[in-house]
């Protein structure tokens, strides 16, 4: 039963494809939404309608809002998990549907309330952000310095080797 899901999981073709010539991805830059629209397929009322903002390079965003107020929706926006309905969103003035959505999602991460700390290691948790990369060490002190978590990794008691779970010890 199990593996009749998974290979139907496997089967399935992605909602959002990649553009036949993907411009590559930009380093870094602004990402901009404008008149940000989007109504799930299906669905007879728009999720969000008409949103814009600017976010710069190192800015830190909380969203808040009721249950159901197209945050999560949002972020699956700005994970190209969906395209808008109407309006754009931009990285340094580029669309991302100029992008390839497997390229973009590799620069990007998403922590949600309800996150999910697996039961490795400090270092192997942040390696899982990018399993195709080596398990290069001070590739991955650096992310978590970009992160600002690398202090309290510090702090454990076996720093980037201390297990963040029970489930294995």
């Amino acid at each position: 039963l199990f593996l009749n899901d998974f290979e139907r999981f496997l089967s399935l073709k992605p909602r959002v494809p990649a553009p036949a010539s993907p411009r590559p991805v930009p380093e870094t830059g602004p990402l901009v939404c404008r008149g940000l629209t989007f109504r799930y397929p299906g669905s007879e009322r728009d999720n969000l309608k008409g949103v814009d903002f600017a976010l710069e390079p190192g800015q830190v965003v909380a969203l808040v809002g009721e249950n159901g107020s197209g945050k999560t929706t949002l972020v699956k926006l700005l994970c190209r998990l969906y395209d808008p309905s109407a309006g754009s969103i931009q990285i340094n003035g580029l669309d991302l549907r100029a992008l390839d959505p497997v390229a973009w999602r590799k620069i990007i991460t998403v922590i949600f309330q309800d996150y999910l700390r697996y039961a490795l290691t400090a270092w192997e948790n942040i390696w899982l952000g990018d399993p195709e990369a080596e398990r290069d060490r001070e590739r991955i002190a650096r992310a978590a310095e970009l992160a600002g978590i690398d202090r309290r990794i510090g702090l454990l008691p076996q720093s980037y080797e201390t297990m963040l779970g029970v489930r294995f010890q």
